[in-house]
């Protein structure tokens, strides 16, 4: 249990402790909440999972799974179309053909990829594609992965990705970041998951964008008149797991798969605490649910090796139980030795053994036996470049990037956005029907205090808003007299801001009104418990985590809190004839969607308020604290010109106020 006295020490002096009364630590409300709701879905999961006994419930489990997955990265994804290829370098390396190449599809997305294969090649041999994990340049890891394969006997090309290497694209003209770079932070991680916010607001997720590549390449590869276009494979490390596991998850057309060092299960990462990027995310919809067996189900009962370090931060247990799971779905197929899992004495990196062994498993399985050559070489980031400065955006500001990507989402998407369509939209997403029915709120002993001349009741309260998650507020009265009205104050911070607004609050007592400051779930009083070593409210962090386990439920902390101020205006209402809404910076989004879905109340704003398009930009204008508003696709469906038709006269914007949307990024094509 944290220092109850936390709430009652705003506002002058320290009262008596008050969240000891909460049920529950406040500090821990919200985590239990979504793990709750995630382990019911999780429940259903092994339920069905249990069910696949034959090979037709398996094929309708797996269309079911591949339908979910393709609605998690934001529908059906465009075609591949004409690939179009240049080659930049020609290397020889230890027996090895390297050529640099830039590919371009029908989005004009320029796509480097690094090609190797040995130099007596026979006319036509499989090919696989390699995918890297995070890292500032493709990795060492990815490129001796991709060099022990081409020994073998294959063609190998190695993706360049979004947001790392060639491809990091928050840049200015001179090659430099526009990102701050924490201690800690991996840039791609970090380009990921901005690129990421710009993929939510408008209902996608970033890893359609990766995926999309992806395919590119495979079609490339396909092509090739040296490659068997019905052989080709993919495997990946880290991030290229990953990456390896949606294409298991929504490309029938894989010959074999080989996920190194990412498969475990969603409980086991969830439990762990682990950094999640964007691109591991699945938005859900509180009904479906897609966990790390579903890619092995989906490919059966087609070639597939894990490769799992024991001492990997992926925790090994899961990928125990994961593989088990899977191989009984192998097993009803007839193809008991068709999934392979090879663990290795190491962390996280794809030792000599494990690219070995993935050289093996794919030979044996697609039929092909060079010499394998498993050392590790010397790779220079400059010889393999296929730009001129070292990255892409540098060479063709021009060049398609992830903010155009979404862009172009949110024009496709988007339909004209009424009053009442926004106000139904937010509804369905802030007003759930299984959150907490009538709000009880228990209150502390009241207070006498002075302030300034006067002197003032103060007493303060929580009240149930989910199932397990309480909201809390500070009420402060003019004494002795009640007033008719009262103005519910969401501050930047919630109640830790409240003795810094003193005098706003000796306005509002002045002006013959109760002041009720409330902290909504997550903020103030109920601040989350620190899961991780990463800030509470930056990438990677607590507030993140929980923001990422909610869009993996359907939910979000956008609305999850604008339903705690709903519920607040329905607890002031108890006790006052009038009440209406005042907020300051962070909470101005929770505070305008709130009033959308409530219109009893009139709202004033104090400074910005963060326009979902906002985050589709160029070089990226948030924070990571910003992507707390996030309401998967807002953009789309409750834009800033939905809600103020909503609101009309019931909103007055106060001091900074962007005065509507800033213009998504665009370019000609």
């Amino acid at each position: 249990m944290r220092d109850g006295t936390r709430l009652m020490s705003t506002l002058l002096s320290p009262s008596p402790p008050f969240l000891g009364f909460v049920g529950g630590d406040s500090a821990i409300q919200l985590e239990r909440h979504i793990d709750l709701r995630t382990r019911a879905l999780e429940h259903e999961h092994r339920g069905a999972l249990a069910d696949l006994a034959t090979r037709d419930s398996i094929d309708a489990y797996r269309e079911r799974v591949r339908k979910h997955a393709v609605r998690s990265l934001g529908g059906p994804l465009p075609r591949v179309g004409e690939v179009r290829s240049c080659k930049h370098t020609d290397e020889h390396v230890d027996g090895l053909v390297v050529e640099t190449l830039q590919l371009r599809d029908e989005r004009n997305v320029i796509i480097p990829i690094t090609t190797l294969r040995p130099r007596d090649l026979p006319q036509k041999s499989p090919a696989i594609l390699v995918l890297p994990g995070h890292s500032a340049r493709t990795s060492s890891w990815s490129l001796d992965l991709s060099a022990t394969i081409a020994s073998a006997g294959f063609v190998v090309a190695v993706l360049e990705v979004w947001g790392q290497g060639e491809r990091s694209e928050y840049r200015d003209s001179e090659g430099r970041s526009a990102l701050d770079i924490e201690p800690g932070d991996v840039l791609p991680v970090l380009e990921h998951n901005w690129g990421g916010t710009a993929a939510w607001v408008v209902g996608d997720s970033v890893a359609r964008h990766l995926v999309q590549d992806a395919r590119v390449a495979l079609s490339y590869l396909r092509s090739r008149p040296d490659v068997y276009p019905d052989k080709v494979g993919v495997t990946g490390a880290s991030g290229g797991g990953l990456l390896t596991t949606w294409l298991m998850l929504i490309e029938p057309s894989i010959a074999a798969a080989a996920p190194l060092i990412f498969i475990t299960d969603q409980e086991h990462i969830r439990s762990s605490g682990i950094p999640q990027c964007a691109e591991q995310v699945a938005l859900g919809d509180g009904e479906a649910w897609i966990d790390h067996v579903d890619a092995l189900i989906a490919m059966a009962p087609r070639p597939v090796l894990v490769g799992s370090g024991d001492y990997d931060f992926f925790p090994v247990d899961g990928a125990i139980a994961t593989v088990a799971q899977g191989r009984a779905v192998y097993a009803t197929l007839g193809a008991h030795d068709a999934l392979e899992h090879h663990r290795f004495a190491s962390g996280h990196a794809v030792p000599a053994q494990m690219r070995e062994a993935v050289a093996d498993f794919f030979a044996k399985r697609l039929g092909r036996r060079g010499k394998t050559s498993s050392q590790e070489r010397e790779w220079s980031a400059e010889r393999l470049a296929s730009t001129r400065t070292g990255f892409v955006t540098v060479d063709d500001p021009e060049s398609v990037r992830l903010p155009h990507l979404a862009a172009r989402r949110l024009v496709e998407k988007q339909r004209a956005a009424t009053a009442e369509s926004t106000r139904i939209w937010l509804a369905e997403r802030i007003l759930r029907p299984e959150r907490v029915g009538e709000p009880h709120v228990r209150w502390t002993g009241e207070e006498s205090l002075q302030l300034g001349p006067e002197a003032v009741r103060r007493r303060a309260g929580f009240w149930p808003v989910d199932e397990g998650v309480d909201a809390a507020g500070i009420l402060i009265e003019p004494s002795p007299h009640t007033p008719d009205a009262v103005v519910i104050a969401l501050f930047d911070r919630g109640t830790d801001d409240l003795a810094s607004h003193e005098a706003w609050v000796r306005e509002r007592l002045d002006n013959g009104e109760a002041v009720f400051a409330v902290d909504v779930r997550g903020t103030g009083s109920l601040m989350p418990r620190t899961r991780n070593w990463f800030p509470m409210d930056g990438n990677y962090g607590t507030q993140y985590e929980l923001l990422i386990n909610l869009f993996r439920i359907g939910d979000s902390l956008g609305a999850g809190r604008a339903y705690d101020v709903v519920r607040s205006i329905e607890v002031a209402g108890e006790y006052f004839a009038n009440v209406r809404l005042e907020s300051w910076g962070f909470a101005n989004a929770y505070a305008v969607t709130a009033a959308v879905v409530d219109g009893r109340i009139a709202v004033r704003t104090h400074g910005p308020v963060l326009d979902a398009a906002t985050f589709i930009t160029p070089y990226p204008t948030s924070t990571p604290r910003d992507w707390q508003q996030i309401i998967p696709g807002q953009a789309v469906h409750a834009p800033r010109a939905g809600i103020e038709a909503a609101l009309g006269e019931r909103w007055t914007p106060v001091g900074v106020h962007d005065g509507g949307p800033v213009a998504p990024a665009h370019r000609k094509d």
